[in-house]
């Protein structure tokens, strides 16, 4: 999987444009994403396996759904994502389903150094788009 995370300015949120090969790449980025507006970089210590299952009608609507329970488990349970384990993405007659394994653990005040306090994933310019190199996509992060 190949992408590119670009973070560009927006008037009072953050936002992030991700450029991707496939659209499992284009997921990983977008978690990655995320995590890189809500905490500096580090190390994983007291790694802690968090399993995803998740279906909805739109490619656009899973990403944010995906994104929204990542930011979910950092909400209540001060459990920071650091490392997709494992991605899949399937189309079928109901839409499309995501099943993956996140690595993180709990957030630590003295450890981890937190940028930005995400309220929400919006679908503020969210599309998602087929170009002829892979996909791109915009999110804004509600802070």
């Amino acid at each position: 999987m190949k992408w590119q995370i670009k973070i560009i300015d927006h008037t009072a949120d953050e936002a992030i444009e991700i450029f991707a090969d496939s659209t499992e790449g284009l997921f990983t980025a977008a978690a990655y994403g995320m995590k890189d507006v809500l905490v500096e970089p580090f190390e994983l210590e007291d790694k802690a396996v968090k399993k995803l299952f998740l279906n909805e009608s739109t490619k656009e609507e899973l990403l944010v759904k995906f994104l929204d329970e990542i930011n979910f488990l950092f909400q209540t349970e001060k459990w920071l994502f650091n490392k997709v384990s494992t991605i899949k993405i399937n189309a079928d007659s109901g839409g499309w389903t995501i099943t993956s394994e996140l690595e993180g653990e709990i957030y630590n005040a003295r450890k981890h150094v937190l940028k930005h306090e995400i309220k929400a994933v919006t679908f503020h310019q969210m599309e998602i788009k087929e170009t002829s190199g892979g996909f791109i996509t915009r999110i804004v992060f509600d802070i």
